[in-house]
């Protein structure tokens, strides 16, 4: 059996020690942030996801303006049995595109039943006392809002108008759409509870669309 001598254990001895050292002081360079710390697998689920998606969660932090300037949460034009729905207009789309009797007969027919309306200005700043009007005209009673540099319509993906959110009791995006037959179904899916709902995103022809 061959022996190691002296020697060859005092170079075995000597190389543990550089190399514990020089782990030492990776482990310490990473730690103190110089080196970019390893790569993680997991996922951080608070990340921005951008526009919303059928079934999120709307943010509670989205707010929104009355005429007199007066800032609220979104969220709040609701109770915490209600659906909230959304209509986003403009009054620099023609009077024939705004489609005043469709939303009458949707806001006339779903009102009782625990429903909140609320109209949002998605067109020029500074119109919001002219799209009151408009609507008042239609015979629309519900609050009408205005947005913060088109925060809304950027979270919601609204590009045309007048186009419908569906927003259930927990605060989940369940419809985004005409105002139109796919609307009252989104409706009658979202109060009777029914998974999932037919059609939540259709397409919206025929719309004004938003510069």
């Amino acid at each position: 059996m061959n022996k190691r001598g002296p020697w060859t254990v005092f170079r075995g001895l000597l190389l543990f020690f550089i190399l514990s050292v020089h782990g030492a002081r990776i482990t310490a360079v990473y730690g103190q942030g110089l080196l970019p710390p390893k790569a993680s697998t997991s996922t951080n689920t608070n990340e921005t996801q951008g526009p919303l998606i059928i079934g999120e969660k709307v943010p509670d932090a989205l707010y929104v303006f009355d005429d007199n300037g007066k800032k609220r949460t979104l969220l709040s034009h609701k109770s915490a049995l209600e659906l909230l729905a959304v209509g986003f207009f403009s009054t620099a789309c023609p009077e024939e595109q705004a489609k005043w009797i469709q939303v009458k007969h949707l806001s006339d027919d779903f009102t009782e039943w625990r429903v909140s309306f609320l109209a949002i200005n998605a067109g020029p700043s500074g119109s919001l006392a002219e799209l009151a009007k408009r609507m008042e005209k239609a015979g629309l009673h519900f609050p009408v809002v205005e947005q913060e540099a088109h925060s809304l319509t950027n979270v919601f993906k609204i590009s045309s108008v007048p186009m419908l959110v569906i927003i259930d009791e927990s605060g989940e995006l369940r419809y985004r759409g005409p105002f139109d037959k796919d609307a009252r179904k989104a409706f009658e899916a979202v109060i009777g509870h029914m998974e999932p709902v037919p059609n939540a995103e259709p397409a919206a022809a025929g719309t004004c669309q938003l510069l």
